[in-house]
């Protein structure tokens, strides 16, 4: 009942608003990170940085990362932060490997020492911008006491050591971990304080709301894995890691300092004098912008590496969507990418049509295992040649009440009459064809994220199955030359009269074609259809579930698909995780137009294609308050070897 009736989604938008609006707070008022907490051991095995060669783009973090992958001396670096504070201590660092001394170098960063900071900075000063000067400015009392321990992660952490110490009783353990001389003495401390760490770790979990914010975690991702990540992550970082002299991550952030044994490559007597004799700081930009803004003038092609860190969990789809727009004229074929996640799958549908080299990754985390571990899944891809993401925006046409209540009369009292399916659906919408679309977005949820995350290649072929008015190709108005062809297939003819005229209002010429037929028709293909096995992406928009056939239908989109093309599907739904009140519910009262929801629609769907992203939500109706009913929307795609018969779908069940 509270589900249906929308109350879980409001708290649950409710809790997430009041966190990420703490979080926000917190990033607008100091240094967030005082370390990257990415392990850039495993960012170099996996891109092998090509000396002169790669152009990377990254985000700035806290700036050792962006260090070590200037190491391998790339052609360029372009770091990027919308927390100028972040990119003030990156220049800060670049401004030290220009001007000091190795010694003065690790006084400031290693040992925290405030005197040497203050007695250096007029020399650092010169190098660094107007912004990050005017914080610098002000902040040099950070050195003072472990800068380690300083904004708001540090200082969290800090108060995080002394819970530890005093409240779960493992000081002792504390002391001991720093002076552990091997692996296996540390493995067997573990153990001997293993129940006061799992008391502490649960406590972590049940708390992690209210300490998220501070490490910059907001609401979303923390939503992405509901496991217990402090203990998997330490337990596995204390099994595989020895903290004491090669994981500077824990080390510094246990102890407020480095020691010369644990701290980052850059830190290092050697790597630290090739970055100055080589001039290598030059080689990076520091910019504080939006990522796709910092990277707009640079040459088409150029970009060689990106280093998304964990942005992607940040982002919804339909920001990623936008954001990828703009990356990828900027990339390479064949770019290599990398990025970190939260979630313990790959949840982010518009990123699933990379090339992932996820053997690389299992291979190299096997040889060097992580030493930070606060994520679940790395992920490691390239960018194929096909792979295109073009503009699309929502369609949203304007309403008025006249319009609303003569869609509204042909919904819920005009009689439908006819002895066959077409004669149904063209006595159902012949009075509100001219109407449909003005109202019908408003409650077709799951259109907009089904086009969001649907691929686009290059040239595609796109069938919009059961399509109507040609909806669907609006969201695609100002890219549609990236399509090779549409065709929509409707067996109503008063939609489809509204998508021929809307093709011709929109100048699509030849490009997108109305094509009348029954989406269960096998003699369509190859005629007024393409031909089997040529067909890109195939959608059902709200469709499926109006097709009495409806396995027929998935059975001729099998066909018309190539090998390794899409479908998408977005419809109203129940599923078996459903309460048996919305089970009752929703499918009685759609059954009076023709519209069957089943819970085999979803299940179908996994079984005959192999799922990139399913997507379960509820959304109301336009005069109809409160109540909210399922929808989703599903990108499958169809298996590389598998026969374009009915039989594929039997095969896979």
């Amino acid at each position: 009942w509270r589900a249906n009736m929308g109350i879980r989604t409001w708290f649950r938008e409710f809790k997430e608003w009041l966190h990420d609006t703490f979080m926000y707070f917190l990033i607008g008022q100091s240094i967030i990170y005082n370390m990257s907490w990415e392990d850039p051991r495993i960012d170099q095995e996996l891109f092998k940085f090509r000396k002169d060669k790669d152009v990377i783009v990254t985000l700035t973090s806290a700036g050792d990362q962006v260090l070590d992958y200037l190491i391998a001396a790339p052609k360029k670096i372009i770091s990027v932060d919308l927390n100028n504070r972040q990119n003030a201590l990156l220049e800060l660092k670049l401004a030290g490997i220009k001007e000091l001394t190795h010694n003065e170098f690790w006084q400031i960063f290693g040992a925290s020492s405030g005197p040497t900071f203050r007695a250096v900075y007029p020399r650092l000063s010169k190098h660094l911008t107007a912004e990050a000067k005017a914080f610098w400015d002000s902040a040099q009392d950070l050195f003072d006491n472990k800068f380690l321990w300083s904004g708001a992660c540090g200082n969290l952490v800090r108060y995080g050591v002394m819970v530890i110490r005093y409240v779960f009783g493992l000081d002792k353990f504390y002391t001991q971990l720093r002076e552990c001389p091997t692996l296996a003495e540390q493995r067997e401390l573990t153990e001997q304080n293993r129940a006061a760490l799992d008391r502490f770790f649960a406590f972590l979990h049940f708390s992690r709301r209210l300490w998220a914010p501070f490490i910059a975690v907001p609401a979303s991702q923390l939503d992405l894995f509901k496991g217990n990540i402090m203990s998997i992550a330490v337990y596995s970082v204390l099994e595989n890691t020895h903290i004491a002299k090669d994981n500077y991550f824990y080390y510094g952030q246990l102890y407020g300092v480095w020691s010369p044994e644990c701290c980052p490559r850059y830190m290092q007597p050697e790597h630290f004098a090739k970055l100055q004799a080589n001039k290598l700081a030059d080689r990076v930009s520091v910019r504080h912008c939006l990522l796709g803004d910092a990277i707009k003038d640079e040459e088409d092609g150029s970009i060689t590496c990106m280093s998304l860190l964990d942005h992607m969990d940040w982002l919804s789809d339909e920001v990623v969507v936008n954001c990828w727009e703009i990356y990828r004229p900027k990339l390479a074929d064949g770019a290599r990418i990398f990025w970190r996640s939260f979630s313990d799958h790959q949840h982010i549908a518009p990123l699933a049509y990379l090339d992932f080299h996820q053997d690389d990754v299992t291979r190299v985390i096997r040889d060097f295992p992580d030493r930070v571990m606060m994520y679940n899944t790395t992920f490691f891809a390239t960018v194929p040649d096909k792979f295109d993401v073009i503009h699309r925006e929502p369609y949203c046409p304007e309403a008025t009440l006249a319009s609303d209540l003569s869609v509204l009369y042909n919904m819920w009292f005009k009689p439908i009459s006819g002895d066959s399916h077409a004669k149904h659906l063209d006595s159902f919408y012949g009075g509100q064809a001219d109407t449909y679309d003005k109202f019908r977005y408003r409650f077709l949820h799951g259109r907009w994220p089904m086009a969001v995350n649907m691929p686009t290649p290059k040239d595609a072929v796109w069938v919009d199955m059961g399509g109507g008015t040609g909806s669907n190709v609006e969201f695609f108005s100002k890219s549609i030359d990236s399509f090779k062809k549409v065709v929509v297939l409707d067996l109503c003819e008063p939609l489809l009269e509204q998508c021929r005229r809307r093709i011709a209002a929109n100048k699509w010429g030849d490009r997108v074609v109305a094509v009348k037929g029954d989406a269960t028709d096998e003699g369509l293909v190859g005629r007024e259809l393409p031909k089997a096995g040529t067909v890109d992406l195939i959608t059902f928009s709200y469709s499926l579930t109006m097709i009495p056939d409806w396995k027929k239908s998935l059975d001729i989109a099998m066909t018309l698909l190539k090998p390794g093309g899409y479908i998408a599907v977005a419809d109203f739904t129940v599923t078996k995780e459903h309460s048996a009140l919305t089970r009752f519910m929703w499918p009685f009262i759609f059954k009076h137009d023709h519209v069957m929801l089943r819970t085999e629609h979803t299940e179908t769907l996994a079984a005959m294609f192999d799922q990139v992203t399913l997507h379960v939500n509820r959304g109301g109706f336009p005069y109809v308050p409160v109540l909210k009913c399922p929808w989703y929307y599903f990108v499958g795609q169809k298996p590389v070897e598998v026969a374009p018969k009915a039989g594929a779908r039997k095969a896979r069940a």
